[in-house]
């Protein structure tokens, strides 16, 4: 009787784990984050993806053969600047260097793993941020990077996916997609409409919206998407101080510009303008600019830039475009083309 039982409790614990084991094959086979194994190609994935983790990826994939030199860091408004838009203003072989929601805890890590390989020369930076992005640190899957950034163990950082696979939010969508072919604009957030969505050794972004803008004229900002952005009444609105205020902020801008000082890096900060009309705070611009030094730091979000908020300049709620970009180039690296 006993051991009936005990095979009964054993079956019982198989069944139970049943569903979770073949799920854990599903994803070890299907590998949505592209972590588990190399590839030749990140940039056709429909599954949205770690970018940062991306980046460095195809730092090291690519580094022998493009000898790379210059790097675009900061959140998805990068996706405006394009390296043969910068190449007019620096010289150089450039990579954008990424993430989405991006930090300036983030930009620091991966700075300073570049500044840990060997004869990585550091020529210039472009560092894109906007004004919440010193409101917050990441510690979710998608902004975890490899161990030889992060220092993590590698099963950790594996561990981290893993959850992040079976996190509701993103398994639902993914089955969705992957099992049911549920149309992917209707699982935008775990899927990609468009692909692809970089280039392959620049890791620049590839911008449909352009295309888009091109074949709907005004009409492309009267979609659905655009109507709560432009309903509603926009007023200025200064954030509370956040770098000036914080030791931890001010320890990453030092070590930032000790790096780049290392480096004689030619070093450029942009503060994006926001449709909203979000400002950062002057004080914050002010300590930045005394850590890292003066012609660095360009504030785009003051009232002063308040003209680049037409939304005709505008993606999205969230992105501005290349020709606005082109424009903000123009400005910080005062004109002159190298």
């Amino acid at each position: 009787m006993r051991k009936h039982s005990l095979l009964s409790f054993y079956v019982k614990c198989v069944l139970i784990s049943l569903p979770f084991i073949c799920l854990l094959v599903f994803y070890i086979v299907k590998d949505p984050f592209q972590v588990l194994r190399q590839y030749d190609d990140y940039d056709h994935n429909p599954v949205s993806q770690n970018e940062g983790c991306v980046s460095w990826i195809k730092y090291k994939r690519y580094r022998n053969v493009r000898h790379y030199d210059s790097f675009i860091f900061g959140n998805s408004c990068t996706k405006a600047y394009q390296s043969t838009d910068w190449l007019h203003y620096v010289s150089g072989s450039p990579l954008r260097m990424f993430a989405n929601n991006e930090s300036l805890g983030g930009v620091e890590e991966k700075l300073e793993a570049l500044d840990r390989q060997p004869r990585q020369p550091v020529r210039n930076v472009l560092i894109v941020l906007e004004p919440s992005s010193f409101n917050y640190e990441h510690n979710d899957f998608m902004h975890v990077m490899p161990p030889e950034v992060s220092h993590k163990s590698e099963i950790s950082f594996q561990t981290e996916f893993l959850q992040g696979f079976f996190s509701p939010k993103f398994l639902g969508q993914y089955i969705r997609y992957t099992v049911f072919h549920c149309d992917p604009k209707k699982v935008r957030g775990a899927i990609n409409v468009d692909l692809p969505n970089h280039t392959r050794y620049t890791n620049d972004a590839v911008l449909p919206q352009e295309r888009r803008i091109a074949a709907m004229g005004e009409a492309y900002w009267k979609q659905d998407f655009w109507k709560p952005i432009l309903s509603k009444k926009r007023y200025p609105k200064t954030l509370a101080p956040t770098v000036c205020n914080s030791t931890e902020q001010i320890e990453l801008l030092k070590n930032i510009h000790d790096i780049c000082k290392r480096h004689h890096t030619n070093l450029k900060v942009v503060i994006s303008p926001k449709i909203t009309y979000e400002i950062i705070n002057p004080n914050d611009v002010k300590v930045m600019r005394q850590i890292l030094g003066p012609n660095t730091v360009y504030d785009f979000s003051s009232k002063e830039y308040f003209w680049m908020d037409d939304y005709h300049n505008f993606y999205d709620g969230g992105h501005y475009s290349r020709g606005l970009a082109k424009k903000i180039l123009a400005v910080i690296y005062g004109y002159e083309r190298k």
